[in-house]
């Protein structure tokens, strides 16, 4: 929890694929080493929620990727990687939702969250 943030912090395991320009269409080159490999790994995400009313989704709210450790890779090349990620990720995941709330009462009424260094503090308003 980054409560001061309004903020969570997700460890996630993460595989990757980096496609053949990806050091050309980044403008970083080291990128260009890992051209067509693939691998996994793990990776530490600090985010805030965001909660839309009308698709009733909550979605990730300016993401941040702190960490990325891939396998078989130094920070060298991980550390651009995770450079264009956080360039890129924030739009496209402000797009698609996490979750999706079903259509009952609760959710009609789900206002939104708050981060608090116990948990995850819920509103519900009309």
């Amino acid at each position: 929890m980054v409560p001061e943030q309004n903020k969570v912090r997700i460890g996630l395991t993460t595989g990757m694929l980096a496609g053949e320009r990806l050091g050309q269409l980044s403008g970083i080159p080291a990128l260009g080493q890992i051209a067509g490999m693939s691998t996994g790994g793990t990776c530490q995400l600090a985010c805030g929620l965001r909660y839309d009313r009308e698709t009733r989704g909550i979605y990730l709210k300016d993401p941040v990727l702190e960490k990325l450790e891939i396998e078989h890779f130094s920070q060298v090349l991980t550390d651009p990687f995770r450079q264009v990620v956080n360039m890129f990720g924030p739009g496209l995941l402000d797009k698609r939702p996490i979750h999706t709330l079903d259509p009952s009462l609760a959710s009609r009424f789900f206002a939104g969250m708050v981060v608090k260094p116990t948990g995850i503090s819920l509103k519900f308003g009309a």
